[in-house]
């Protein structure tokens, strides 16, 4: 089972997990949730973009 939950920065989320057994009072909290911050493909290729700029200017003034 996934659960893929989308939340804004500098939001809280709060996870509570009830038991499979109803007459079972079992009850969990995730209390350890870790967000990064992953950065759009148009962005990494934006970037390379750039970074390819900097390399090709770097040679032809090596090369001048």
């Amino acid at each position: 089972m996934a659960v893929h939950v989308s939340i804004a920065a500098g939001e809280s989320l709060y996870l509570a997990i009830d038991g499979a057994n109803p007459s079972v009072d079992t009850r969990g909290f995730v209390n350890a949730v870790q967000v990064v911050a992953v950065p759009e493909p148009s962005a990494v290729a934006a970037g390379m973009v750039g970074l390819l700029a900097l390399v090709a200017s770097a040679r032809r003034r090596k090369q001048a």
